[in-house]
């Protein structure tokens, strides 16, 4: 290797440039050999770091008028504390204290203080940040110091560990950093190259004036993306942009994009134009389209620092495996980039995607614990079947029943309906009834919450965070599989299957959502006749216990005799003075108006009201009120989905439909039983001749597959529903793009406002506008 020595002057100082030919491989020699920088195979020229910049008594002071953050320039609070030997003095703990000398002060002042407060990390959490600061160095081609590996991560963790900070965080510094290379005049391959096409009298000036730099720096921020995730789904999108405007609501001029389907895509590439793409989050099927019709996105994540997939295996379970390979293609080479793969699981599918995305030397973080790779082996779960729609009712109102009981002060349930129409069945017949809700421990002070996809995205974001935000410890959100996937719930505390699940993965998912970091869950499946066999035939391999309907009433019975006697032997003391005190009763402002939310209070006696008597004269006074035509027209979607998952329930076609009559008819007052016309059922793949086997019938409906395996098709009121409400694992429609509301998905009916101004709860963001100005942008 031959090493090439020029010099030049710059602030009238002397000062080294190295240029470096090599035949395999080039590297970049400061003059002071500080640091290695990677530069192209072929030899390129590239300013160093003068002294005069890297010494804290002077530090470069640039007009606020050009550069509003001075702390992108001053670097000294990130220099390393050593003691005399040189070695670190301060190594990082599980506190996030320990993390102050080793990154940037404002991304920690956001963890330690508002609006996160944290003072421990979790597992995963301590294990990635603990290689800051080295892992967020923007320069691939130097190496890490403990010699164990690249930069590349790939981590298995579960869902609800704090990963979401974990991998935020060293983006987020990698951002920065690089960007204050860029006003030292030190560049990133990928926006090298970018700089030398656009500006070439730029790239290969040797004296740049000091307004220059921070016009390149400016245009750094503007044509490059520093982070890109990629997430399953629209809901966990959301969810990490969120994370991230928080993460960074200290860094002045920071911006946060939100590429997701289901939102306005016009709104998304006028945002764009306005906005700094310093961390773009993103569902594959919205960013694709975006990077092949839109030169600006492409151009920005064609020179991205860091690359981060977010539920690795949810996305390839989704079948977003061609898209993420397509996506790729626009990315600089892994090797000019950082790359984490954050999955639950590690299969052969996960292997092969982290073979084309990350680095050889990469390193394998794994943080679930032997023996708990399969979070759902832990969550006790319990199986019911019930004789009809009434009874599945009844026995839904015990378990909720029960877990308010068992719970006080922090009940939190989300219930599953295969269907978004049996959703909205079963949340209305809940909740409007002749007060089935009354009869629960906390009566009508339970929040109830209906989510799924013939809500618009607005909504849908608004109803899952008031969910997720929920305090008052009595809450049920009903939805469809809209939120099996990737969506946290934090403390959600039982989760309830009425019927069964498209395919035994999509139950799994479901159930994860409780029983989460650590926390105690619980989940029941509640089925009727025609669906028992599921239980052998797709989810024998899992351990659920089966509890009879008496069983449950038994419970139920023994909580409120033990409630009536003596309310602190099931409630604690301290929560049940607050209930009943009004004053001692802790509030929550419900988030975006300015009313409260209390904790429930418990309403007694119990033993009376959740009689089994009462339960029962409930549901039948909720059947009479009961829309006849809208339960036809949940029959008439639920054959879409239940028929082709005969096989799965080791049943036949016709029991189906002969077990959703006897379903219908036990929830209203039909004049007659639902009709279904040989051509519909033909359409099905239903021969109305023979009674087909189960197995015969799993083929044979296995060639309608492409447009009818659980696609409810037959549901004409439902044209906006997901697919996996419809018990596809397929990728939700919304990734493909559409129209649809800004992409802050604000819920408030706000138009036309500039989006850089709100964050993605559609809040008025604190501080100054960060949009860029067009005349920020040369190239």
């Amino acid at each position: 290797m031959t090493y090439t020595l020029t010099a030049r002057s710059l602030c009238s100082r002397s000062l080294a440039t190295a240029t470096i030919a090599s035949q395999s491989s080039s590297l970049l020699i400061q003059s002071d050999l500080s640091r290695l920088l990677p530069i192209q195979a072929s030899a390129r020229t590239f300013s160093t770091t003068p002294t005069c910049l890297r010494n804290p008594s002077n530090k470069v002071r640039l007009p606020k008028r050009i550069i509003s953050d001075p702390s992108e320039v001053d670097e000294s609070h990130l220099d390393k504390p050593t003691d005399k030997e040189g070695k670190a003095a301060n190594p990082i703990t599980n506190e996030y204290s320990t993390l102050k000398p080793y990154m940037n002060y404002d991304t920690w002042k956001a963890l330690t203080g508002k609006p996160f407060n944290f003072k421990e990390m979790s597992e995963v959490q301590e294990r990635v940040l603990s290689l800051l600061p080295d892992l967020a160095d923007p320069f691939n081609d130097t190496p890490m110091p403990d010699n164990q590996g690249g930069r590349d991560l790939l981590v298995k963790a579960k869902t609800g560990t704090g990963k979401t900070v974990a991998f935020l965080v060293p983006a987020i510094e990698r951002r920065l950093r690089a960007a204050r290379q860029v006003l030292k005049g030190n560049y990133t391959g990928p926006f090298a190259k970018m700089l030398a096409k656009e500006k070439p009298e730029l790239y290969e000036a040797t004296d740049l004036d000091k307004q220059t730099k921070v016009s390149i720096w400016r245009n750094f921020h503007a044509n490059t993306a520093g982070v890109l995730v990629l997430s399953p789904t629209r809901e966990l999108a959301t969810q990490i942009a969120t994370e991230a405007e928080k993460l960074t609501m200290h860094q002045k001029n920071f911006g946060v994009q939100l590429l997701v389907g289901g939102a306005s895509r016009s709104i998304q590439v006028r945002t764009w134009s306005r906005t700094r793409p310093d961390i773009v989050v993103a569902t594959p099927g919205r960013l694709l389209d975006l990077l092949n019709e839109e030169p600006m996105v492409s151009k920005a994540l064609s020179a991205v620092q860091t690359l981060i997939y977010d539920e690795a295996d949810t996305l390839l379970d989704m079948g977003f495996r061609d898209d993420l390979e397509k996506i790729l293609q626009f990315l600089p080479k892994k090797e000019d980039r950082s790359t984490m793969l954050f999955s639950a699981t590690v299969s052969s599918d996960i292997r092969e995607i982290a073979r084309k995305s990350l680095g050889s030397d990469h390193r394998f973080i794994d943080c679930v614990p032997a023996g708990e790779s399969n979070v759902h082996e832990h969550i006790p779960q319990f199986a019911t079947v019930v004789r009809d729609g009434k009874e599945q009712l009844e026995q839904l109102t015990r378990l909720i029943a029960i877990d308010q009981l068992r719970n006080p002060g922090k009940s939190k349930i989300v219930v599953f309906a295969p269907t978004t129409k049996m959703v909205q069945l079963y949340a209305d017949l809940f909740n409007f009834s002749q007060g089935l809700v009354n009869s629960l421990p906390a009566g009508r002070n339970t929040a109830s919450y209906e989510l799924h996809s013939r809500k618009d995205s607005s909504q849908r974001f608004r109803i899952s965070s008031s969910f997720r935000n929920d305090k008052r410890g009595a809450s049920i959100l009903f939805t469809s599989d809209v939120s099996a996937r990737g969506v946290d719930y934090p403390g959600t505390t039982r989760v309830i299957n009425l019927g069964i699940s498209g395919t035994t993965d999509q139950y799994i998912h479901r159930i994860g959502r409780t029983g989460r970091a650590g926390a105690q869950g619980r989940a029941d499946i509640i089925l009727q006749g025609f669906e028992a066999g599921f239980l052998e035939a797709s989810l024998n391999k899992l351990p659920i216990k089966v509890e009879t309907v008496d069983e449950t009433k038994a419970q139920l019975a023994k909580l409120c005799e033990d409630f009536d006697r003596d309310p602190e032997s099931i409630v604690d003391p301290e929560i049940w003075k607050i209930m009943n005190d009004p004053t001692l009763r802790p509030r929550w402002s419900k988030e975006g108006s300015n009313s409260t939310q209390y904790i429930a209070r418990f309403i007694s006696p119990m033993s009376e009201r959740l009689s089994d008597d009462i339960l029962k004269a409930k549901a039948e006074s909720a059947k009479s009120s009961a829309d006849p035509a809208e339960v036809e027209g949940v029959f008439m979607s639920n054959l879409g989905f239940y028929i082709p998952k005969a096989y799965a329930m080791d049943t036949t076609a016709n029991n189906v439909i002969e077990g959703l009559k006897e379903w219908a008819m036990s929830l209203a007052e039909l004049p007659r039983e639902p009709y279904v016309s040989p051509a519909t059922l033909a359409k099905m793949g239903v021969s109305t001749g023979n009674r087909r086997t189960s197995d015969r019938f799993g083929r044979s409906s296995s060639r309608f597959g492409g447009s009818m395996s659980g696609s409810g098709r037959f549901d004409r009121g439902d044209s906006g529903r997901d697919r996996s409400d419809r018990g596809y694992s397929g990728r939700d429609r919304f990734d493909r793009g559409g129209s649809g509301r800004d992409r802050f998905d604000r819920g408030d009916g706000r138009r036309g406002r500039s989006p850089g101004k709100y964050n993605f709860d559609g809040h008025s963001r604190e501080g100054p506008s960060y949009g860029r100005r067009s005349s920020e942008r040369f190239f």
